[in-house]
Order: C-alpha cells, then structure tokens, then sequence
C-alpha cells in the first residue's frame, strides 16, 4: 500500500498534478499505518518536499496573475467613469 502511495505520488509530481499530488500527501497512509522502513520514509520526505514547493510556486504565480488582474480591473474602472 505505501509503495503503491509513493509511485502514485511520483507519477502526479511527473505529471505535474499538484491537485492530486496535494490529495495524496494530505491522504499519506505514513500517518496512519506508520512505517519503519527508513529508505521509504527518506523517499516519502523527498516527495513531500517537492510537492510543497510546487505548491508555493503555484500560490506565488496565481498571487502574480491576481494582482495583474486587480491592475486592469481598476484601469476599466477608470476609463468607464
């Protein structure tokens, strides 16, 4: 089951599937099952990693679109007064 957990988590971080990376690590069956087996804890702390950075680069990107948006909606604000 965790193997299976860490190839899923793989897969969507190679797909670049945030969303779906993001489920996966919210659902990580490390938090119920436990696991003693270091090289797979090592592995899934990688991966964890790497989505949480993927997942601030997407908040910084939409953080940007957001403001450019707010920019143009106050310029046509303005030049339909």
């Amino acid at each position: 089951m965790l193997m299976n957990w860490v190839d899923e988590l793989k897969i969507a971080l190679l797909e670049n599937n945030t969303q779906k990376a993001f489920k996966l690590v919210e659902e990580c069956p490390l938090l119920k099952e436990g696991c003693s087996d270091l090289p797979t804890l090592e592995t899934a702390k990688a991966l964890i990693s790497t989505t949480i950075e993927r997942l601030q680069e997407e908040q910084q990107t939409l953080g940007v679109q957001m403001r450019q948006l707010k920019v143009a909606q106050r310029f046509l604000e303005i030049s339909t007064d």
